[in-house]
């Protein structure tokens, strides 16, 4: 007699929707697929045109959207109770982000609820709001994507954050099927151009301007430059004003794909934090995820980062150009030195790339999610 089918139903907002992190739901779903494993994989996502193409892009069953207002978790939550109502009630609900989590509480589902803690909280959190998160997490089985992650929760909330440590994964087969060539011959690039992609998530924490500045001074110093963005990124029409100001000496090329699809194009990766976090300015944002560095890492891409836990936790202590937090002086030398000192590279992106193979495996994502849906 075959096993009935257990449904799982994953929850998520549109500003945790990254490229990443639906990567990951997407490596639970297959495996189960591929061993024929008795699971059915269901997505409701919380807003977010963007996120439900990405969705579909990468096979995910979306099965309904809704929509929730900025801080009206119970408007949420009264959705997705009628969603469930009309879709019957899963064996197990994952959380992709605290407040999905928080949404999941309020709903009432009576299922096995896992939160997976994917980005850093505002410092700019009311207590309120501090309460709320708190009690979701205190009956769900926690999990966070990298160890910063979890200091920062366990720092906000205390024990009620409290869980285990899973790195996202990451399938370096994925990065095979965009050559260099194909990639830069649709951007119109020759190889002469350096081309630097911003990474962080949600897309939003990625400067535009910020990386219009970072290539326009790679020009200054005799450079043809270009930076890769994401569509989501924040202040793109600035970046855009400042590069036409400056007569147009570099290109901004704003990117739709995974970055495992065009991660073969660029000759660095950029990670900074904002300003207001590498200044310890309360924000309404949370702190920029680095989990998009242990792709560009697998690529053999050289990493320019801003020294600070999190980026040194995702590619090792060896595995970046360090650059000071909050210096775009410091920032500006560590790329130019990406760029031009060849010899010193193939240390770093070989330091780089064995630390994310050795943590970032999909067998140990999957075993430790298992775990936590079986209680």
């Amino acid at each position: 007699m075959s096993e009935p089918t257990r449904r799982v139903l994953h929850l998520i907002d549109h500003e945790s929707a990254s490229w990443p992190v639906l990567h990951a739901m997407d490596v639970l779903r297959r495996a189960d697929t591929d061993e024929a494993r008795p699971h059915r994989h269901d997505v409701v996502l919380i807003g977010g045109t963007d996120a439900h193409q990405r969705a579909l892009q990468l096979g995910l069953d979306c099965c309904d959207r809704i929509n929730a207002p900025q801080g009206l978790l119970r408007a949420a939550s009264v959705t997705l109770r009628r969603t469930v109502e009309a879709h019957g009630t899963p064996d197990a609900v994952i959380s992709w982000s605290a407040a999905a989590s928080a949404i999941a509480a309020r709903a009432g589902i009576g299922a096995r609820r896992v939160a997976v803690m994917t980005q850093s909280p505002r410092s700019a959190m009311n207590s309120m709001a501090r309460r709320s998160l708190a009690r979701s997490l205190e009956s769900a089985a926690v999990l966070h994507i990298s160890q910063a992650v979890l200091n920062r929760w366990t720092q906000a909330l205390g024990a009620a954050a409290s869980g285990l440590v899973a790195p996202l994964p990451v399938e370096p087969q994925l990065l095979d099927a965009a050559p260099r060539a194909e990639v830069r011959a649709g951007w119109g690039m020759n190889d002469q151009t350096s081309v630097v992609m911003g990474s962080g998530e949600p897309d939003s924490a990625i400067d535009g301007r910020l990386m219009a500045y970072q290539v326009g001074v790679l020009t200054i110093a005799g450079r043809t430059a270009a930076a890769v963005l994401p569509v989501g990124a924040r202040d793109v029409e600035r970046g855009l004003r400042f590069t036409l100001r400056h007569e147009k000496p570099w290109r901004l090329i704003l990117e739709p794909r995974a970055p495992w699809g065009c991660l073969a194009g660029c000759d660095a990766a950029l990670w900074c934090t904002e300003r207001t976090h590498a200044s310890g300015i309360p924000s309404r944002r949370p702190a920029p995820g680095a989990a998009g560095l242990a792709w560009a890492a697998a690529a053999g891409v050289p990493i320019v980062a801003e020294d600070c836990d999190a980026s040194r936790e995702a590619v090792g202590d060896g595995g970046a150009h360090w650059a000071k937090a909050g210096s775009a002086l410091s920032i500006n030398r560590a790329l130019l030195r990406a760029l031009t000192d060849t010899g010193a590279n193939a240390p770093i992106v070989d330091a780089a790339r064995r630390h994310v193979m050795a943590r970032h495996t999909p067998a140990g994502w999957i075993a430790a999610v298992r775990r936590s849906i079986d209680g």
